[in-house]
């Protein structure tokens, strides 16, 4: 099942940072969700952003994972 997640907005090791970050794009009207990786004994948190608007994605693609 694919879930399509927008644009990568941003890549940190702090969930408290992610979180930051998704506030300052929902304050500006985007979809938000932050998607937890683990690296070995590591988390990164993945910050992906999307917009109901034309021409948001440049080249047009959407990231789609399984």
């Amino acid at each position: 099942m694919g879930v399509e997640l927008g644009r990568l907005a941003a890549r940190t090791m702090s969930m408290e940072e992610a979180r930051a970050v998704s506030q300052q794009f929902e304050s500006q009207g985007y979809s938000v969700n932050i998607k937890e990786v683990k690296q070995g004994h590591l988390s990164v948190f993945e910050v992906w952003v999307s917009k109901e608007k034309e021409g948001f994605f440049g080249s047009g693609r959407n990231v789609k994972t399984d």
